[in-house]
């Protein structure tokens, strides 16, 4: 048997989810766009995989909250893993969309959020790097 889904909702959407894993696509959100970092997550259980398909996308990683950031721009049809408790925030273009794959047991009770504003960094960063794609 064959279960098709489909997305259609803006930032994150899941599109298959089961107790093994979740795959789901992002796309353009006030939540994923330039400027808008507000928090790094990290997920402690767990590695979380993502592709990009169109459009352009930074990420951006510390193994720490006092680490420096390392800045990536995503390269069409590579995955990217980011490994479990690896501090992380993805940010998109308005014509991104990005495969995501994760475990399926993902959720609030095992991700951790940290609030970045005092990194005041990390957004001017983004900017930058988005009006060089």
């Amino acid at each position: 048997m064959v279960t098709v889904n489909t997305f259609s909702e803006k930032g994150f959407c899941p599109v298959v989810h089961n107790s093994i894993f979740k795959c789901a696509f992002i796309t353009a959100h006030p939540g994923y766009a330039c400027g808008s970092i507000k928090e790094m997550k990290r997920h402690n259980d767990s590695d979380e995989v993502f592709v990009l398909l169109e459009g352009a996308a930074t990420l951006y990683t510390c193994d720490s909250l006092e680490a420096e950031v390392t800045v990536t721009k995503l390269q069409p049809r590579v995955a990217y893993n980011v490994e479990a408790g690896t501090w992380h925030y993805l940010a998109v273009s308005e014509d991104a969309v990005v495969f995501v794959a994760e475990s399926g047991s993902m959720q609030a009770e095992n991700t951790q959020a940290h609030s970045v504003v005092e990194k005041g960094l990390v957004a001017e960063v983004y900017c930058a790097a988005v009006e060089k794609q």
